[in-house]
């Protein structure tokens, strides 16, 4: 039975990764919404049963309106409360860089880094306060806070500073823990959260921007108590699940 739970998967997978070859040559967004919603769905649901999650969700927007292009939550609801401590260190970062408190070469999503644990209360106020952050958010909080932060919505940061958390975000992608959304042509950007809950079991979520066909969008994705697989070394977090789901969202978009 398992064998068979298997081969179903990597048949489903193996058919959106072909999909994704031949449709991710050209930026072209699809002019049929309901097709690209509901491959979308199918997407996430792929994922789901891949690694037995007990829910998903994923937001997809324009990031400069603020529409909403596409979503979708299984077995949780909008309001699901998240707690992304490893994303936050991104706007620990932006409040560091406002105040002074850090300069560029501290700025970094890699393990090791920690300047962000020295970000004071005195510089994070403001830009707490500014972004409507508190210690848990919904998916659209965050997305929100996310895109708000990106687009200098409060003019919280000075150019130079928004760069700097750019090129963070940008190398995340490119050479971090989050190489598994890269796609092919497209500027991805992004970092991911793997949060623990009282039950042992894990909340991932990834954090992601990108421009395609002249339009800039944003996307949070979400998968709830994901479990590990042997293809994945038994691990877990986001960088194995809810980060290659964005991938195949965002290869979606594209023909």
């Amino acid at each position: 039975m398992k064998i068979l739970k298997f081969l179903f998967v990597a048949l489903i997978v193996l058919g959106s990764v072909i999909g994704a070859y031949f449709y991710g040559r050209h930026s072209v967004l699809s002019s049929d919404e309901e097709v690209l919603r509901q491959a979308n769905l199918n997407i996430l649901k792929e994922f789901m049963l891949k690694f037995n999650a007990r829910g998903g969700a994923y937001i997809l927007i324009d990031r400069d309106t603020g529409e909403t292009v596409d979503t979708s939550f299984i077995n949780m609801d909008e309001n699901f409360a998240l707690t992304p401590h490893n994303i936050n260190k991104l706007f620990l970062y932006a409040a560091g860089l406002k105040n002074g408190e850090i300069t560029a070469e501290n700025v970094s999503f890699e393990k090791d880094k920690e300047a962000y644990k020295t970000i004071t209360d005195e510089a994070k106020k403001p830009v707490y306060e500014a972004l409507n952050l508190t210690d848990t958010l919904t998916p659209r909080q965050l997305l929100t806070a996310y895109t708000s932060l990106l687009n200098n919505k409060n003019n919280l940061l000075t150019s130079e500073q928004l760069d700097i958390l750019r090129a963070a975000l940008l190398n995340n992608v490119q050479n971090g823990i989050s190489r598994k959304a890269q796609v092919e042509g497209v500027q991805v950007s992004g970092i991911s959260s793997t949060d623990h809950k009282e039950n042992a079991q894990r909340t991932n979520v990834f954090l992601a921007d990108f421009a395609l066909n002249g339009k800039n969008y944003a996307i949070i994705t979400v998968l709830d108590e994901p479990k590990p697989l042997k293809i994945t070394y038994g691990f877990n977090s986001a960088g194995w699940n809810a980060v290659p789901m964005t991938q195949f969202l965002i290869r979606n978009m594209i023909k």
